[in-house]
């Protein structure tokens, strides 16, 4: 075992890797908490050990100069590297433990004397919401508090309730993050946030007002879902191998069904990712974009311009198009278009 100091004179290379028992130690809640979740995910980076004279830090990349600019203007330049591997990173990740509802709850019940306690509130829903590996965040106002609940593997759950005296300024803030109108309550809005220090993940968001006021509901989108194979998709051989077979034939139709939250889009995607190259011409229609695919000519459905599904359909059949990505189905017109195709 040896350490490397942070040098800008140093070449990084063979780093000393970690052992399981530093990488336990690492689960520590006073490390945890210098580091907090969003970095370790954005930097695949986590703290082993500090002290008075000494930083020790575990990465997959140490020689990450944009990783080690933040180190050093954090903690000093006394540091010690070490190399971590992905499944370190997962680990901790998985482990990472904070009381998401009693810190949540405090903030709420100071929220009237500042207003950094709603920017809190509003970060720690999405943070702990991608913890759990969640597909969609709902905040749904009752008659007398607000609910939150969590989709996790196609189950929805309540998580916590807050109380109804922060509403406004809880919806207010999730407006400003997707730039929609903080004015409009009385009709349905659609924008995206994207979290900061979290690459790879994005969130679609969607308002709808209810009876007890508007109802937020928040898709997460991890990018890094683009880029699966099919043989990470979880099918068995056999139908791994019906898939495969069918999706080489020059004519035919392959749908992609089922609840909310199941992978049919990251299906869908992965499927593009093996059979999109320079010769084929590949077109989608989708409501909305949710990943950039490069190779792709993605068109999103905007009905207010008229780029309904049928006409997006009619207009790429002369577009000389090889293969066609319909988003959703949702009417016989497009139905039997999509077949006639």
């Amino acid at each position: 075992m040896f350490n490397k100091k942070t040098n800008k004179n140093i070449t990084y290379q063979d780093f000393p890797k970690i052992s399981e028992e530093e990488k336990e130690k690492a689960l520590d809640k006073n490390l945890l908490d210098l580091m907090t979740w969003n970095l370790i995910k954005d930097f695949k980076a986590f703290l082993l050990e500090k002290n008075n004279d000494e930083i020790k830090i575990a990465a997959v990349d140490p020689s990450n100069l944009t990783l080690q600019k933040f180190i050093v203007g954090r903690f000093g330049k006394n540091i010690s590297w070490f190399k971590a591997e992905e499944e370190d990173i997962e680990f901790i990740l998985k482990n990472y433990q904070y009381d998401f509802q009693k810190e949540t709850l405090d903030l709420a019940i100071t929220a009237k004397e500042t207003n950094q306690n709603i920017t809190k509130i509003a970060d720690n829903i999405i943070k702990y919401a991608i913890l759990k590996k969640s597909s969609d965040v709902h905040i749904e106002p009752t008659r007398n508090n607000i609910k939150i609940r969590f989709r996790v593997d196609g189950t929805l759950y309540t998580v916590m309730e807050l109380p109804k005296d922060i509403y406004q300024a809880l919806v207010a803030r999730v407006k400003i993050l997707a730039n929609l109108k903080i004015d409009e309550s009385r009709r349905p809005q659609d924008g995206r946030i994207e979290p900061e220090g979290l690459s790879n993940t994005s969130l679609r968001v969607s308002t709808v007002p209810t009876l007890f006021g508007e109802k937020i509901a928040l898709r997460i989108l991890d990018d890094s879902h683009k880029n699966l194979s099919i043989n990470e998709l979880g099918l068995s051989k056999e139908a791994e191998k019906i898939i495969t077979d069918n999706i080489e034939k020059p004519f035919g139709m392959i749908v992609s069904s089922g609840p909310t939250g199941s992978g049919k889009t990251t299906t869908l995607y992965a499927l593009l990712q093996l059979i999109k190259k320079d010769g084929v011409n590949i077109s989608t229609l989708e409501d909305p974009i949710e990943y950039i695919l490069d190779g792709v000519n993605q068109i999103q459905i905007n009905t207010r311009a008229g780029l309904n599904f049928p006409n997006g359909l009619r207009t790429l059949l002369r577009q000389d198009p090889d293969i066609i990505m319909v988003g959703e189905i949702r009417d016989s017109e497009t139905a039997v278009m999509a077949a006639d195709a």
